[in-house]
């Protein structure tokens, strides 16, 4: 058992690495090269006509949408897009009405940052949407007053973001499946990074199986978008996801039953082989029109089949049979969503909800109003030039949760500091040409739509070049270098203070909910497993088991990042997020185990046992304290539900043993050792949340 003084805030250090990671999977060199092209063309033709004032507006008005571009599915970027010009011409028409009049301007940035803010709700696309309506009203409001007047900002900026439309879906060459197989390329390659590198630890595993998931959502996103609107040759992009889907659920099972064998058979390890292969293949063959060659998987397989295998062997084995089968034979039936269309909340019901005070986005949109209206005073004080970088720091950094928040400062503070010294140095070498700074801009721009999804940090070192170059190129003064990083700091300072003292939204509030709800998609996952349903039925429950658990261990991440006072019972927490995630990786086991030599579901059955009903007994103690968290503690309610299977600490906490006893029964006594751990760890929760 993990005590309480184990349990530490992450050093300093290891928060900075966090906030420092980047993820090459996700550099993105065509949204790069077109980000610079959409801020390149307007500076340059500026600099030729000697318009660079011109300029300046229309390319702030394109670098805006462009950073609102989504990427994925063409027709979501096209909304997202078009949403953003009219929001960021608005925002710019509002602010220069509104500016010289500071009670008005109050009133405004309180109001047009509340709804920004509440934009996040309805969806990804919307939630850039709404950021860049927020930072362009703020950078509106700091515009010098008088020249331009109204009409002609609002034309420069309907210039602006005309050309960015323009330059991203007419001039830019459009492929039709470009989205779906740039985001299966991103998929199959984390998958084979993920194989190579088996076994992983406990930590590592899900860390990475996140990421996969979060990929898997992107290129499931962009197949359905492209096949639901008409795209034509989307079979093998839709054969491929579905594909992807199977394997992605079998790599936890997997994983673990590898890093249980010292020694393993080397059918397995050439079957394992093969299968990271095929997907590199098919990385690199969804953008051409070749099938991927899956001969030497079906030859691996066959000795596979072949091999004497017992205990993790033989679950290692049913794990890759069963993620093999679909990259080796096309999906004889598509899923029901591929064809009918995905359900969707109607936008009406999504903005009813937002008005809600006990909504966490409506408490965090009349958070981020108030923190960001307090932190626009300097600028209207103004006692130093350009103050409005303090209310675009918080903008950035203030997020729901302290944890992200906390991370998002040091990502923009770092940055910030390393972009300045870039910034500086380009300036004092080109200075006495603006068309090598306009070079250098559109250098900076082209780093900046490459890396921002990478690695926020390293975004924020291209951005600080790119604003600092365009202030250079138009004459500004460019002393205020050193002010931008002085102003991050204060920004950063009062975002900290909202998330710490203005309605502050600790984990503990939600910490209930999602760890009743890990517990009965657990619950869900099992019995669909025992049942012995479609195999559409399983995928869809272990999935939802695997969100479900992701969203428990990502509430303890956010929760330790909190000051430890916030802290609940941290030590039980983190046994429970394990267990959680052993249990869906048993019951992946078990279920690959039996599709591979054919048990009927009245074993499985008998196999999982009680598991469930205690995992339902678990979420609803978990119910009773989210609909009464000041209710007295009661202990017996957690008595109430079945008892499970007798089963020791010794074997709640031991591995599997690869050598003894048959694999069914080791899995059982696993899912089962598990749940009463949960059951436990979930009582202590409970007493510490009342």
């Amino acid at each position: 058992m993990v005590s309480a003084a184990t349990i530490e805030r992450p050093p300093f250090s290891q928060q900075l690495r966090r906030a420092l990671h980047f993820d090459p999977l996700r550099v993105d060199v065509r949204h790069g090269a077109r980000l610079a092209v959409i801020v390149g063309t307007p500076v340059l033709l500026g600099l030729a006509l000697d318009r660079i004032d011109v300029a300046m507006y229309i390319t702030l008005a394109a670098l805006n949408v462009g950073i609102a571009d989504p990427g994925g599915p063409y027709r979501r970027r096209l909304v997202a897009m078009i949403a953003a010009s009219i929001s960021i011409t608005a925002a710019i028409a509002l602010a220069t009405i509104v500016v010289g009049h500071p009670v008005l301007v109050v009133i405004c940035v309180m109001l047009w940052t509340l709804g920004s803010a509440l934009a996040a709700d309805i969806g990804p696309a919307a939630n850039g949407v709404g950021f860049v309506a927020a930072v362009m009203f703020i950078v509106g409001l700091g515009l010098p007053e008088g020249e331009p007047d109204l009409a002609q900002r609002l034309l420069y900026f309907v210039i602006g973001c005309s050309w960015a439309l323009l330059a991203t879906f007419v001039v830019w060459p459009v492929r039709p499946h470009a989205p779906e197989h740039s985001a299966l390329n991103a998929l199959y390659g984390r998958v084979a990074v993920f194989l190579s590198e088996m076994p992983h630890s406990e930590h590592a595993r899900s860390a990475a199986r996140g990421q996969i998931a979060a990929d898997l959502v992107a290129a499931r996103d962009a197949v359905l978008d492209g096949h639901h609107h008409g795209k034509f040759g989307m079979r093998r992009a839709i054969d491929a996801l579905a594909a992807a889907e199977t394997v992605e659920l079998g790599l936890g099972a997997l994983d673990r039953a590898m890093g249980n064998l010292s020694d393993p058979a080397p059918e397995l390890v050439e079957a394992i082989a093969e299968i990271e292969a095929c997907c590199r293949a098919i990385a690199d063959s969804v953008r051409r029109p070749e099938e991927w060659e899956t001969d030497a998987l079906g030859q691996a397989l066959a000795r596979l089949i072949a091999a004497d295998l017992d205990g993790d062997e033989a679950i290692a084995r049913g794990a890759i049979l069963r993620m093999a089968g679909d990259l080796s034979e096309p999906q004889a039936e598509w899923p029901a969503e591929y064809v009918d269309g995905r359900p969707r909340r109607g936008l009406s019901v999504q903005l009813r909800s937002l008005f809600d005070l006990e909504s966490l986005v409506f408490r965090h949109a009349v958070r981020l109003g108030v923190v960001v209206t307090i932190a626009e005073i300097p600028a209207l004080l103004d006692p130093f030039e350009r103050g409005y970088w303090i209310p675009l720091t918080v903008v950035t950094v203030l997020k729901p949760d302290f944890g992200s928040t906390l991370d998002r400062g040091l990502q923009r503070i770092v940055g910030t500091m390393l972009g300045v010294l870039v910034a500086l140095g380009l300036v004092l070498v080109l200075g006495d040409s603006p068309w090598l700074l306009a070079c250098a801009l559109i250098v900076a721009t082209f780093a900046l739509g490459t890396v921002i999804e990478a690695n926020y940090s390293v975004g924020v070192v291209a951005l600080t070049p790119s604003v600092i170059l365009l202030l250079a190129i138009a004459n500004a003064n460019v002393d205020v270098v050193f002010l931008r990083l002085f102003d991050t700091l204060i920004g950063g300072a009062l975002a900290f203070v909202g998330g710490l003292v203005l309605w502050p939204m600790w984990e503990r509030t939600t910490l209930a909910g999602t760890l009743g709800a890990a517990a009965s998609a657990g619950a869900a996952y099992l019995r669909a497993v025992a049942a012995g349903g479609p195999t559409r039925d399983v995928h869809r429950a272990h999935q939802v088991a695997e969100r479900r658990r992701s969203n428990a261990e990502a509430s303890l991440r956010r929760m330790l990042s909190e000051p430890r006072a916030r802290w609940v019972a941290p030590a039980a927490v983190l046994a429970y997020c394990g267990r959680t995630r052993s249990v869906i990786e048993s019951t992946t086991a078990v279920a690959m185990l039996s599709r591979a030599e054919g048990d009927a579901p009245d074993a499985i059955a008998a196999v999982v046992g009680d598991a469930p009903e205690v995992l339902d007994d678990i979420d609803t103690l978990f119910a009773a304290v989210e609909s009464d968290p000041f209710g007295a503690p009661d202990h017996d309610r957690v008595g109430a539900g079945p008892v499970p299977s007798p089963v020791s600490d010794a074997e709640a906490s031991a591995p599997d043993d690869a050598s003894g006893g048959d694999a069914f029964a080791r899995l059982g006594a696993r899912i089962r050792a598990d749940a009463s751990v949960m059951r436990r760890n979930a009582t202590t929760i409970a007493q510490h949340l009342r």
